[in-house]
């Protein structure tokens, strides 16, 4: 017997036994009840000797009561399946003892008292549930007492001795075959309800580890994540110093120091989300609703985000009605939420497409729809566009980057707000973000007093040095400088137009790369002992490697149209690329 089954069995002798227990009490009872009810028969069938069976009854009734005693001290309950049979068989005697004794009109061997034996067998079986040894044990013990009451009689009394044995023969089988299926059936059940309690107790088990798991989780985001951003900041602020400065007026050195800056904004943009997810799991964010204009508040945010949508040729407008005039809000925490609704449909709309935001009252709420003429979303992405670190491409030709993050903070900073948020998309028509807002505060929050509507992005300087804890001006421009600082590729940055190069010694380096801080990084290493040729996705990389032949390949790995290996396998496939050398690039 395995492991698991012994358990199981062991479990169910432990559960039965409790059972059984009580089972005897009651039929302790029902026997100190009944046997004495029987003499109201005697009184109709044998009144004569009514004085003699009445002793017999209360005796086998009396029998009962330490019967009940025992069974409740520790080898009474240790004996529980022998003392079942036990109770069975004491009214099972006393009624034989009275068969025995049958004199007025009939012989023990044709009285009709055999029935009582048969509703011993039955009503007793059925209180106590014997299983099959129990009730063999039982038949046999109630066929040996009639026998023994019946014996001497039976010659004269063949014919109905015959009949009754058959009918007590017919009964015990009857009561053996069936508490047998319901032993069967009581353990069946009681296996699949202790499965299913094991497996809930497995199951409680594993979730307690995995919030102690995420609990562990999101300390570690939450101080890995600060750990990073205090260096970040430093770097950021003489960064920003260094670009303000007089000194620093060679181009070359000024673009290294805005790629620099730029990737340190886009890091620290994603350090400060992962932040704001890490408190709202922990409960730790709060909220400071204000009075809010949306006209004002919405003109802002557009104003922030313009020049992102005019790089990439998008038309970008906001529509508000005149019933909405105020919400309570969070300024930061619903900027957070539409820059990155906004930046989403940038990111996905195709040149000359638009999108627009709307605003209004809907049902006592107020209603804001983002809504983009991009590629749309496929209706199996839908239920899944608001989950953590899930992106609809995860695969290595994707043409959009990403963490997986924004979506999931914009849900988690509306729901914070007592708001709801969902998207509607036809895949080719484009996509409609809708955030439904309560108009009043939310839920156990105090408004604040009315806060000024967003500023188009700061452009001043930074001081020497950053100070402070977050509540310092200068950090808190910073980090709304990097909240507007969308990873969006400008579409100059997609266009690679290549010139045959001029005449000259050095090797020539195809560098293959999307990411246009990179691309510029590797250019800016090698240009000065090498002819550079650069493409921005894999398919632009085949052609241009088949066009001019480099002398070597720089190829990143994740790109858009095809990835680092498809471009690899290519070359190899064709004759005149075959032979090229190439170094793949990945940060994985």
């Amino acid at each position: 017997m395995s492991t698991a089954a012994s358990e199981i069995a062991r479990a169910y002798a432990e559960h039965d036994q409790r059972i059984a227990l009580g089972r005897i009490r009651v039929g302790c009872i029902l026997a100190m009840i009944l046997l004495p009810m029987g003499t109201i028969v005697d009184l109709f069938h044998y009144d004569q000797q009514v004085r003699t069976f009445l002793p017999i009854r209360l005796a086998g009734a009396a029998v009962m009561l330490p019967l009940m005693q025992f069974v409740q001290t520790a080898p009474g309950r240790k004996l529980y399946r022998e003392l079942a049979v036990v109770l069975a068989l004491i009214p099972a005697a006393s009624m034989a003892w009275i068969i025995s004794l049958v004199r007025q009109g009939d012989a023990p061997a044709s009285s009709p008292y055999y029935a009582g034996l048969n509703l011993v067998l039955l009503a007793v079986g059925l209180v106590l549930q014997w299983d099959w040894k129990q009730s063999v044990a039982a038949v046999l013990g109630v066929l040996a007492l009639y026998f023994a009451a019946t014996w001497r009689s039976v010659p004269g009394h063949v014919g109905m001795f015959t009949n009754n044995l058959w009918f007590l023969l017919l009964t015990g089988v009857i009561v053996v075959i069936g508490n047998h299926v319901q032993s069967r059936l009581r353990f069946r059940e009681f296996e699949s309800r202790f499965q299913l309690e094991q497996s809930q107790r497995e199951l409680e088990v594993s979730n307690k580890r995995l919030r102690e798991l995420d609990e562990l989780k999101g300390r570690f985001f939450a101080n890995i994540s600060h750990e990073l951003r205090t260096p970040l900041t430093v770097v950021l602020g003489n960064l920003e110093a260094l670009r303000e400065h007089p000194a620093f007026t060679d181009p070359a050195l000024r673009e290294r120091l805005e790629s620099m800056h730029s990737n340190g904004m886009r890091l620290l943009k994603l350090i400060n989300d992962l932040l704001d997810l890490v408190r709202l799991d922990a409960g730790q964010l709060k909220l400071h609703p204000v009075p809010l204009d949306p006209h004002g508040f919405l003109q802002g945010l557009l104003n922030s985000v313009r020049r992102f949508a005019e790089d990439r040729g998008l038309r970008l407008h906001c529509e508000i009605k005149p019933d909405l005039t105020h919400i309570h809000a969070d300024p930061d925490k619903l900027e957070k939420v539409f820059l990155n609704l906004l930046f989403n449909s940038i990111k996905f709309t195709p040149a000359g497409g638009s999108v627009c935001i709307r605003a209004g009252r809907d049902d006592g709420m107020a209603r804001f729809e983002v809504i983009d003429t991009g590629a749309g979303i496929a209706p199996e992405h839908l239920p899944f566009l608001f989950s953590r670190f899930w992106q609809a491409d995860t695969s290595a030709q994707r043409k959009f980057q990403g963490a997986g993050i924004g979506l999931a903070l914009v849900k988690e900073l509306v729901h914070a707000h007592g708001g709801t948020v969902h998207a509607e998309s036809k895949v080719g028509k484009g996509t409609t973000m809708i955030v439904r807002l309560p108009l009043g505060p939310p839920k156990g929050q105090v408004v604040s007093e009315p806060a000024p509507t967003p500023a188009p992005p700061v452009t001043t300087g930074a001081p020497d040095a950053p100070g402070g804890d977050g509540k310092d001006p200068w950090i808190s421009a910073l980090y709304r400088r990097a909240e507007l600082h969308a990873s969006i590729t400008p579409l100059r940055e997609t266009l690679r137009p290549w010139a045959p190069p001029e005449g000259g010694s050095k090797p020539r380096v195809l560098i293959a790369d999307d990411e246009p801080d990179m691309l510029r990084f590797l250019r800016m290493q090698l240009e000065h002992d090498y002819q550079i040729v650069e493409a921005v996705d894999g398919e632009q990389a085949v052609a241009l490697a088949k066009q001019i032949l480099p002398d070597v390949i720089l190829c990143d790995m994740m790109m858009p149209e095809k990835d680092g290996l498809q471009v690899c396998r290519e070359l190899r496939d064709t004759h005149t690329t075959r032979a090229i050398p190439v170094l793949m690039l990945t940060a994985r």
